[in-house]
């Protein structure tokens, strides 16, 4: 399970949540239907896809497009160009980053999860790091806590078996 869902992003429109200032991360696109910049994504990833690198294929499509769309250089300005479009700041997906992915796995404190998870949507942890790292039940990981509350049924499942993959 590379992601858990903290609260609910029914109120969210139009928005696309930022992996850090420069990069719009590419797998949370919450769009209108027939959202222009989403076409315009999508013509984009059909003249350039280049299936040996992700990042250009989605990060890079995506940044590439709003800052276009939005007709500015800078993610955080999209807010006041007045393009329709919201960008989330990372705490909103990645309260952890990315090589920093094993504090999901390690004990912590409660002020460390009210202080990570209180501004954020979910947490998102980097399977393309951590696909090799084992939970560990009963240690209070931020990993396992976020599962206890959020997905009980996954939670009852890896406490019976011990640990999950």
């Amino acid at each position: 399970m590379d992601i858990v869902t903290l609260r609910s992003l029914e109120h969210l429109r139009n928005t696309a949540i930022t992996e850090n200032w420069e990069r719009v991360a590419s797998g949370i696109l919450i769009f209108d239907k027939k959202h222009e910049l989403i076409r315009r994504c999508m013509l984009d990833l059909a003249a350039s896809y280049d299936p040996s690198n992700f990042v250009v294929n989605g990060p890079g499509i995506i940044t590439r497009n709003i800052k276009s769309y939005c007709d500015i250089n800078n993610i955080g300005k999209v807010s006041g160009a007045n393009c329709n479009v919201d960008i989330q700041p990372p705490i909103a997906a990645f309260p952890v980053p990315y090589d920093k992915w094993e504090e999901y796995f390690i004990p912590t404190s409660v002020n460390n999860i009210l202080e990570k998870f209180n501004s954020s949507y979910l947490i998102h942890v980097w399977n393309k790091y951590s696909k090799f790292s084992k939970l560990k039940v009963g240690i209070n990981s931020l990993y396992e806590l976020a599962m206890k509350e959020h997905c009980p049924s996954v939670h009852k499942y890896i406490h019976q078996v011990g640990y999950a993959k």
